[in-house]
């Protein structure tokens, strides 16, 4: 459970901080990283950064994401949409 508030905060700060136009790829990329592998969050990724320690902490996040139940993922993906939403 500590997983699923950790990635939650993490969504919610990217989503309040970022202004409209990075809504449509971080909706992507967190597709990506909540339910496909690291190699093809890292493919994604490398269109906006070639910044190795972004790429690192990206795959580390993705390894938390990974700890979560589908049931989880789901939760997390739902609650994303609906913070999309306000922000």
């Amino acid at each position: 459970m500590k997983s699923t508030f950790i990635v939650l905060l993490l969504i919610l700060a990217c989503c309040c901080y970022s202004d409209a136009l990075v809504c449509k790829p971080l909706t992507d990329i967190l597709n990506i990283g909540i339910f496909r592998s690291n190699d093809d969050l890292k493919k994604e990724l490398s269109k906006y950064t070639t910044d190795t320690v972004t790429l690192n902490a990206a795959i580390k996040l993705k390894d938390c994401i990974n700890s979560l139940s589908l049931l989880q993922k789901v939760a997390v993906l739902t609650l994303t949409g609906e913070i999309l939403k306000v922000c």
